[in-house]
Parts: C-alpha cells; structure tokens; sequence
C-alpha cells in the first residue's frame, strides 16, 4: 500500500488513503494514517472528496485548490 501511495499526487494519495479506511472497520482512519504516514485529517479530506464524486469531481484536473500553494513570484517592473 504504501509503494503505491507514494507515487500518486497530492489529490489521489487523499482519496487513495480514504478508499482503504472505508473497508476497514471502526479505527480504519488511525490505521491508515500510521501505515501511510498521513495524517488523519488528510483521510476525512479525502472522505468528503469521495462523497462528492458522487455529483461530479470538483477538483477534475487540478491537485490543489485554487489559489492554494506558493505564492507567485512577482514580475520586474518595466524600466
């Protein structure tokens, strides 16, 4: 599990860790977490991610959320 967790992006490593905690019983979550070295909050984000692709993915083609990561570096100004 965790070869393939590894070389999955951002978005996919979230729903990949949620996938597994469904079909493990009460406590999926913590076990996921220490097996994959995530944290705990990244699976219930990667749950709710799940219910939503019920309606759609919101996320189609992006990793992250729009206007998350670094910051653009500003261009020069004109001389």
């Amino acid at each position: 599990m965790k070869s393939v967790y590894d070389t999955l992006d951002e978005k996919n490593r979230r729903r990949f860790a949620a996938s597994l905690a469904t079909v493990l019983p009460h406590g999926g979550v913590c076990y996921v977490a220490e097996v994959l070295g995530c944290a705990e909050s990244t699976i219930y984000v990667g749950l709710n991610e799940l219910d939503e692709l019920e309606d759609g993915d919101p996320l189609a083609g992006r990793v992250r959320e729009e206007g998350a990561g670094r910051p653009q570096k500003p261009s020069p100004a004109p001389s």
